[in-house]
């Protein structure tokens, strides 16, 4: 098999796609057994659970950010090979 570098551009927005779904489902998995495990837990008192979770909500909050960034980069990307068209064409940052 040869490399061909139009098809793994073709490709990359929707292997990214996956692997940030399988990313959410294992974030979503290990967020459910933090909180089933807090549940039962009564060596730390409720602010430490609070702290805990806090702490998970806002580590998930910096990944979804760096994703978007990566996606931000695909749509840019994709945008100058492709040229302009009749959609939103201004993929910049809102920050």
């Amino acid at each position: 098999m040869t490399y061909n570098p139009e098809r793994c551009k073709d490709n990359a927005f929707k292997e990214i796609a996956q692997a940030e779904a399988d990313i959410a489902q294992c974030l979503a998995d290990f967020v459910c057994c933090i909180l089933d495990e807090l549940k039962h837990d009564h060596k730390h008192s409720v602010e430490e659970k609070i702290e805990l979770f806090r702490c998970l909500i806002l580590a998930a909050a910096v990944k979804e950010k760096a994703i978007a960034a990566v996606v931000n980069a695909l749509a840019n990307n994709t945008l100058a090979q492709k040229g302009p068209c009749d959609a939103v064409t201004d993929f910049g940052d809102d920050d």
